[in-house]
This record gives structure tokens, C-alpha cells and sequence, in this order.
């Protein structure tokens, strides 16, 4: 598939006749999103055009998005083409982004930027939510936004098919390097669907410490490797409950001994916060 870097573009005559353009939401090197609001129901969407030669329905995220319902991944709503792009109008996720909401929660103290983590039980709600979209994402085939209290999984456009529940095995390296597995930055090596539970194991710990993990070993000196181990003690982790940095650190740990998706959402830990097992109950943000 031919892909260009981003530039002057000609959008979809139908989307400039149905659509007004309310803000600009964001921009990469291959596509850029804004709001926009349909003219005729002055509902609001997310407006996203990706450049691409191939038709709309030969777009990997298309595909997907378009086989994919559950409350806490994006939703398609239509597609459009012009010559050299996509455009995909999606759901909006009003909240901004899960680097946005990090942010929102540093005050400033004698000078000092001080992170304010979230309370356990509403770290366990968004841990939830996106455990909840992986699993069904792993059960039926980095990035995550914010919409009112409900996390949600967004921007596939390097997504690929898995297929069905047996064990696959992939060997592309994509993705935000913090979130990252060391089995996905391992030159030459094959890797499973459990590199999405060590990223939303890092997502977790930012959560709850304010900064992101880097794996020890991944690190250019001992300085960096101590600060990981530190983000990982007794004493960051207090008043999280019982079982909750075992927890994070099995997100974490090598592929072999990390859990998949169904098994974290069955940790104690995760249930307990949460008050027993829920099903479809959600709350929008994106892991990018």
C-alpha cells in the first residue's frame, strides 16, 4: 500500500458537502483528524483523512473498525475517497487524549509539578475498559482517547487481521517505543498478542506513578534502569490494595510468564476494585 507524507490535500467531495469544520484535533506524517459537525444533524465527529492509493475498503483501519462493535473501541461511521485519500468520519472522544488527562492531574506546589494519581478504584475502572477492548479484539482478529469517563481504543491505521482465537505470531515493529515490548524491539524476533498486555501494563504504572516505564533493559545507562525499578516499590504503590503491583508487575513481565488479556481481567485485584466482575458497563481516552 502507497503511502505519502502529509501535505496539501483534496478531500472527498461528499464529506466538504455534509460536514462543517469546527477545529483542528491533531496531525501525523500520515493523516490529520479535525471536528467536524454534520450539517444536518449538528451532531459532532471526528474527521479523519488518511493519505493512501488504495480504495477505502483495502485500508487496514477501515477494515477493521468497520467489523469491530464494543463500547470502548472507536466507532466508523462513514467513509468517504478522493484521489490519494481516505477520509473516515469516527466517533469523538471529547476528553482529548490519555496524555492530556495525565497532565490535567500535575499541580504545582512551592515550585515543584507534582502528579496527583487517579484513586485506585478509578485506575481499576480504566484498566478495565481497556483490558475489556483488547480481549475482544485478540478474541475475534497504542491508541487510547478519552470520552466523558469512558477509555476507548482508536487509530488502527497499522492494524493488521489476527483472525481467530488460536495463538498468532507476528514480526512487524510499530508502535510508541515506551509501550513497546522487549520482544517487539528484539531484531529478528517473533512475538504474540501479549505485547498489547505489557503496554497496558506501562499505561498502568503512569497511571498510578505519573511516569512513563522503560525496561531496564532498554535503558542507555544504570541511572535509567535504577528509575524504572524505582517506579515499581512497596512504597509507590501504597494505598492501591493488595495485589496491585504483583499485578502490574506480571503486565510487565517476559512473554512466557505475562498474562493474557481474559486472565488480567480476572485478577483479585482487578475484580475487588471494581466490586465483583462487570460486564459491557464503560466509561473515552487513546494509547498513543
Amino acid at each position: 500500500m502507497a503511502r505519502r507524507s502529509v501535505c496539501c490535500t483534496t478531500s472527498s467531495p461528499e464529506i466538504i458537502q455534509n460536514y462543517a469544520v469546527i477545529r483542528a484535533l491533531g496531525a501525523g506524517k500520515y493523516g490529520q483528524v479535525k471536528e467536524v459537525q454534520h450539517k444536518g444533524s449538528k451532531q459532532r465527529f471526528a474527521w479523519k483523512q488518511v493519505l493512501s492509493d488504495s480504495s477505502p475498503e483495502s485500508e487496514p483501519e477501515v477494515q477493521l473498525l468497520r467489523n469491530l462493535r464494543h463500547q470502548n473501541i472507536i466507532q466508523i461511521h462513514e467513509v468517504y475517497s478522493a484521489p490519494g485519500v481516505v477520509d473516515m468520519v469516527l466517533e469523538l472522544c471529547t476528553e482529548g487524549s490519555m496524555k492530556r488527562y495525565m497532565r490535567s492531574r500535575v499541580e504545582k506546589c512551592d515550585g515543584a509539578s507534582i502528579y496527583c494519581p487517579p484513586g485506585r478504584h478509578e485506575i481499576a475502572r480504566s484498566l478495565f475498559q481497556l483490558l475489556s477492548a483488547v480481549s475482544f479484539l485478540h478474541q475475534n482478529e497504542d491508541n487510547v482517547l478519552l470520552s466523558g469517563r469512558t477509555w476507548k481504543l482508536a487509530d488502527f491505521n497499522l492494524a493488521c487481521n489476527f483472525g481467530s482465537r488460536t495463538r498468532k505470531v507476528m514480526r512487524s515493529k510499530a508502535g510508541t517505543r515506551p509501550f513497546m515490548a522487549p520482544e517487539v524491539l528484539e531484531k529478528g524476533r517473533s512475538y504474540t498478542e501479549k505485547c498489547d498486555i505489557y503496554s497496558l501494563g506501562v499505561l498502568f504504572i503512569a497511571l498510578r506513578t505519573g511516569q512513563h516505564y522503560w525496561h531496564p533493559e532498554s535503558c542507555e545507562d544504570e541511572q535509567g534502569a535504577e528509575v524504572a525499578r524505582s517506579l515499581l516499590t512497596e512504597e509507590r504503590w501504597q494505598g492501591m490494595g493488595r495485589g496491585a503491583l504483583p499485578f502490574a508487575v506480571e503486565m510487565i513481565s517476559p512473554e512466557a510468564d505475562r498474562c493474557d488479556a481474559e486472565e488480567a481481567l480476572a485478577k483479585p485485584w482487578l475484580v475487588q476494585q471494581l466490586g465483583g466482575p462487570l460486564v459491557g458497563e464503560v466509561s473515552c481516552c487513546s494509547i498513543s
